[in-house]
């Protein structure tokens, strides 16, 4: 297998080495993006031979790679599979709820923000892995658009269909995420909030890249789970597959990553056998940062130079620090069913206290919903999935 990493680390450094500029200098670009310091080919050429000394390396060092990384292994068989055929339909039915609520009437008219992807769409493949035109360029769900509307046409469905589908698969990626903390009961109630969610059924229904940020952050943590608990490779190679897509649906999804190799670090830091887990999430890491760095290689320059013109401007939005700010996050946190709701969670909460395993998380749980509930009265705003664990693990008591 060796000599497989050889030959593609020899084909990726003659591929950097002879790699033709014209098709970069007749990208229209501004001004002053020409005159950045480093420009977008360097970076692609730079990006190239590095993936290359990656390969190199491990070619090298294979089969130390190979004996180490494979050292203390598990089974991969998870504990809570469920098999009943109950749980099964709740479960289905829960999907089934949250499909109903995305694809409802998403042929209605596009916003701007959308009519901006659509255009982002119009270029070549090549022209859209090439150009940054804007902080809307959502580099994957453009992509996913162009293919939707190859195959479905330019209909106002057919463009918010990637999102749709995604913002469905969020359902059950939470489901099983959940579940594997909490347990079956708890991620039913998280899994049914998040279905009636509010935003999450508008950002599914928004050709923009948030719900697949969301999708592959959840589906990247739950591979990240299981790849520290097994050493399992083909877990690691998930997680790195679905860290790469999230990088590919939002630049912000760094902050994901990051946070990943925090938790990887402190994972590692407590195991007796380091070694085998540290090799195989190296590998991981490495491979989705420097796939990362290909994908963004010839637009990190334009990238830069249009958030320092973009984000200097006030029209941008509010001040980090200002009031304005802080008042928006409040308000946002507390948009969703309305008052009714939350008075009606808040009486039906209060019967939690009998069953519950812990009485103080359900009477934090029942304040603050009262609290919020008299507070919505005068101004109705919604619920967001940042409560739809707490909640979950609260109603779940009754089972």
């Amino acid at each position: 297998m060796s000599k497989y990493f050889f030959f593609t680390a020899t084909l990726l450094g003659l591929l950097a080495l002879f790699i033709p500029t014209a098709w970069y200098t007749a990208l229209p670009l501004s001004q002053a993006v020409r005159d950045f310091p480093i420009s977008g080919i360097l970076l692609l050429k730079t990006s190239l031979y590095l993936d290359a000394a990656f390969l190199l390396a491990i070619a090298v060092g294979y089969k130390k790679i190979m004996i180490l990384g494979t050292e203390a292994q598990t089974p991969t068989l998870e504990k809570n599979n469920f098999h009943d055929k109950k749980q099964q339909f709740i479960i289905i039915f829960i999907v089934g709820v949250a499909a109903i609520l995305r694809f409802y009437r998403l042929d209605t008219d596009l916003w701007l923000d959308e009519v901006v992807t659509v255009n982002f769409s119009k270029h070549t493949l090549g022209e859209l892995l090439s150009l940054y035109e804007g902080t809307n360029h959502h580099l994957l769900n453009t992509l996913l658009v162009k293919l939707s509307m190859i195959i479905f046409g330019d209909s106002e469905w057919a463009i918010r269909l990637p999102t749709a589908i995604l913002g469905i698969l969020t359902v059950p990626a939470l489901f099983f995420l959940v579940r594997r903390a909490m347990g079956f009961w708890h991620a039913i109630a998280v899994a049914a909030i998040l279905t009636v969610s509010y935003q999450h059924i508008y950002f599914s229904q928004n050709a923009r890249g948030y719900i697949s940020h969301i999708f592959f952050s959840l589906i990247s943590t739950l591979y990240l789970l299981k790849s520290l608990k097994t050493n399992n490779r083909k877990h690691w190679l998930l997680f790195a597959m679905f860290s790469f897509l999230n990088m590919a649906s939002l630049i912000n999804s760094v902050f994901v990553v990051f946070s990943h190799g925090l938790i990887c670090i402190i994972s590692i830091w407590k195991k007796k056998n380091k070694l085998p887990t540290l090799i195989n999430s190296t590998l991981s890491f490495s491979a989705v940062a420097l796939l990362t760095f290909n994908l963004y290689a010839t637009i990190i320059p334009q990238l830069l130079v249009l958030v320092k013109q973009v984000y200097s401007q006030k029209s941008t939005g509010f001040d980090f620090f200002s009031f304005e700010f802080l008042t928006e996050i409040i308000n946002g946190l507390l948009a969703g069913f309305g008052a009714i709701v939350w008075l009606g969670l808040a009486i039906l909460l209060v019967f939690v206290i009998a069953k519950a395993c812990n009485i103080t998380y359900s009477l934090l749980i029942i304040t603050f919903t009262f609290i919020t509930s008299v507070y919505n009265h005068k101004r109705p705003y919604y619920i967001t999935p940042i409560f739809s664990i707490w909640y979950g693990n609260s109603l779940c008591k009754f089972n």
